[in-house]
């Protein structure tokens, strides 16, 4: 009576355990539920989780909620991939199923209008200016603009999603892809390559999403790449690769998903590569090689972690790391070798776990001492072989 109970009844709530069990375990005998997980105490008695603790496994998962899924309300980590139950519902990836990875975000919705069907392979102003005039918004193969004397895309104000590829390739006087500043949804890749007067692809400012990958390659006038802001999505790869005259990239701020490798490769007067400021998990290997005159690598500060290998190397002019600011988690190798003007890897050192070798080699200006305190702040989260050699003594 005191305890408020029923002195007529073993079990008040009708939770399966008798009020004095429910006394000598410190549940509430007056409710069936006590740590309202949704199970009752005498389900979570005979389950072993326990009654007073919602979540017994602090993985951010109820006991509840463990019990109607696949997930072990025992283990915070049930697939064992080293990312808490809860953190993979949030994410979005299987909380049962290791290497699964956050899923990627959904396409857009798609763009209201007439569909041009097919491929769409404009050699003239007078047909990029009819394709708005009849009224298309969307081409439901590839937009394709190949060894042309097109000075640019006016016209194409109107085109919102493209189906397949956007490939402009072999162009020997387009100076600009102004007429794409509408353009919001590739489906395929979207190609840039040799063409001759090209500078930038800036007007493609609101581009949001790319189902395949983004590729900028063999541009003998591309200066620099800012104009890709609103870009969220890449489903496949970026590869920014021999690109003689390009001196900066930056932007990519709203990029959240990248599905494949990042990389920058032989672009020759390539000096700084800054942005990237909004992606946290890299699906694939990232990698800066042969950029001669790269200077600094100073974004990429909100990446924590990188399912692939790391590798900077043979960027002779290279001075310092200082991006890579949540760098966590390497699911590969960390390589940083033959870079002759390095000095300074203070970018890498919240670097916690390196699932393959570390090599820091060959960096001629590079103190071996600096390299040897990098190794040993990783310490035992180092899973695959030290090699540090051929460094400044």
């Amino acid at each position: 009576v005191t305890r408020g109970t029923d002195p007529m009844d073993a079990d008040s709530d009708d939770d399966a355990l008798s009020d004095g069990d429910e006394v000598t375990r410190g549940t509430d005998p007056n409710d069936a539920d006590s740590d309202d997980d949704g199970l009752n105490d005498g389900d979570e008695v005979t389950r072993g989780t326990d009654p007073n603790d919602a979540d017994s496994d602090d993985d951010g998962l109820s006991d509840g909620d463990e019990a109607i899924g696949c997930t072990s309300p025992f283990d915070p980590d049930t697939d064992d991939d080293l990312v808490d139950d809860g953190t993979e519902v949030v994410d979005g990836s299987d909380p049962c199923y290791a290497d699964q990875g956050p899923l990627p975000p959904e396409l857009p919705n798609s763009c209201d209008g007439l569909v041009y069907e097919g491929s769409f392979e404009p050699r003239s102003s007078a047909q990029l200016r009819n394709f708005c005039r009849n009224g298309y918004t969307s081409i439901s193969d590839s937009l394709i603009v190949t060894n042309t004397y097109l000075v640019n895309l006016q016209g194409l104000d109107c085109l919102c999603e493209v189906g397949g590829d956007v490939r402009i390739d072999r162009n020997q006087v387009l100076f600009n892809v102004s007429g794409l500043n509408h353009l919001r949804i590739v489906g395929g890749n979207v190609l840039v390559e040799r063409n001759l007067s090209l500078r930038h692809i800036n007007s493609m400012s609101r581009l949001q999403w790319i189902g395949a990958d983004l590729i900028i390659q063999n541009e003998s006038s591309f200066r620099n790449i800012n104009g890709l802001n609103s870009l969220e999505t890449i489903l496949g790869s970026i590869r920014i690769q021999d690109n003689r005259a390009m001196n900066g990239i930056s932007g990519f701020d709203e990029l959240t998903w990248l599905g494949d490798e990042l990389s920058f490769l032989h672009n020759h007067s390539l000096k700084t590569v800054s942005g990237f400021s909004s992606l946290e998990i890299l699906n694939s290997p990232l990698t800066f090689r042969g950029n001669r005159a790269l200077l600094s690598v100073s974004g990429l500060n909100a990446l924590i972690e990188v399912n692939g290998h790391v590798k900077l190397n043979d960027n002779s002019s290279l001075r310092e790391i200082t991006g890579f600011a949540s760098l966590m988690t390497i699911n590969g190798n960390l390589e940083v070798n033959q870079n002759n003007a390095l000095y300074c890897l203070i970018g890498l050192h919240t670097v916690e776990e390196v699932f393959g070798d570390l090599s820091i080699r060959n960096n001629q200006s590079l103190p071996n001492e600096r390299a040897l305190n990098l190794r040993n702040s990783i310490d035992h989260g180092l899973q695959g072989a030290s090699l540090i050699s051929g460094n400044r003594p």
